[in-house]
């Protein structure tokens, strides 16, 4: 009799310690990393992904919606990729057309509390919205990136 409520107390303590583990893990997930205090920057594709890596030099937390491979003038993001938006502060995109979801997105966060960067209104006239292409054009592009980054978050202006 001992034997059979040691083996179900042990059952339910596995039990109990499993629902534990995948509670923490969900609450964890949420299909984002726990917060770990660094600046959010989402890039509706890699380049500006890439540049803002570069320029924060490992303070911010990177990431690029459009998969590799995938073009940005036809991409649709899913209901995962804005929720990773709109958990950002800053949200990186070229507009004029080349990226047409990310201005409709970035329209929706006006309300919220994240920096929204279209490059392409920098740069008056656009012909061609392909603006990192062009090492003079590319550089504007980076210090217009490296002053949203400090905006966003002031106190690493030096880091």
């Amino acid at each position: 009799m001992k034997k059979i409520y040691f083996f179900l107390s042990l059952i339910f303590l596995i039990i109990t310690a499993s629902l534990f583990f995948f509670y923490q893990q969900a609450k964890n997930k949420n299909g984002q990393p726990p917060d770990d205090g660094k600046l959010k920057v989402t890039a509706s594709f890699y380049p500006l992904a890439y540049f803002a890596e570069q320029i924060s030099g490992g303070l911010a937390e990177v990431s690029s919606i459009t998969p590799l491979g995938i073009e940005p003038h036809d991409f649709e993001p899913t209901p995962k990729d804005i929720i990773k938006i709109k958990s950002s502060d800053v949200f990186l995109f070229i507009g004029g057309g080349f990226d047409s979801w990310a201005g409709k997105t970035a329209k929706d966060l006006k309300s919220d509390k994240i920096i929204s960067l279209e490059l392409s209104s920098h740069f008056k006239p656009i012909n061609n919205p392909h603006i990192w292409l062009d090492p003079a054009l590319a550089q504007k592009e980076a210090l217009i990136i490296r002053d949203a980054l400090i905006e966003a978050d002031p106190l690493n202006k030096d880091g």
